[in-house]
């Protein structure tokens, strides 16, 4: 991917959030970030690592923990224009407790929080767009909260779907079942009953 089109995507989420920047500005601001690729598989943060946030160009994202026994549970997914991270670790600038992992080959940005500072004193208007995503995130973590311990399989599956509608044939089924809390086979029943509904 050329590198304008880097800056083309940025760009987009930046107009997206009411914020227009130069040319020579977006450069700039450009020059905070890291550009990163991974493979499918390949963790960009792992557990005791300090998180850096990531912004998704191309590909996508999963962030997850591992129990005692060595379950996986996913906690969120992100897809290209979408932030990912862990969050506390990387605002209190402490070792990760969750893992973030490539579930496709994927490009990524992704800043420091040292970095982060330094643009706001650059750029302070990027405040209000930060302020919003984590927002955002926070409205989103309270109803995943409410949604994986009060609503039923069907309807924490149901909530998949409205939630992530273009992106279920590039989440693998144990993914999703590990996400929504269900086992792999009653995550296919679920599954098909909703194709048959159509």
């Amino acid at each position: 991917m050329p590198l304008h089109t880097y800056y083309s995507v940025l760009d987009q989420f930046l107009k997206d959030n009411n914020l227009s920047l130069t040319q020579d500005e977006l450069k700039k601001f450009m020059s905070y970030f890291t550009i990163e690729k991974y493979k499918k598989k390949e963790h960009l943060v792992v557990v005791g690592q300090n998180s850096s946030n990531y912004f998704v160009l191309q590909g996508g994202l999963r962030m997850y923990y591992i129990d005692e026994k060595e379950q996986e549970y996913n906690l969120k997914f992100a897809f290209e224009g979408w932030w990912l991270g862990d969050v506390v670790s990387y605002i209190n600038l402490t070792g990760a407790e969750y893992l973030v992992q490539a579930m496709e080959d994927t490009i990524v940005i992704g800043i420091t929080r040292k970095s982060q500072f330094e643009m706001f004193e650059e750029f302070p208007q990027i405040k209000d767009v930060y302020i919003s995503e984590l927002e955002r995130a926070l409205v989103w973590t309270f109803q995943r909260i409410l949604d994986s311990t009060k609503n039923t399989a069907n309807e924490r599956f149901m909530n998949f779907m409205k939630n992530y509608p273009n992106y279920i044939n590039r989440i693998s089924d144990a993914n999703i079942a590990s996400f929504i809390g269900v086992s792999p086979e009653y995550y296919s029943k679920l599954k098909k009953t909703y194709l048959l509904k159509g």
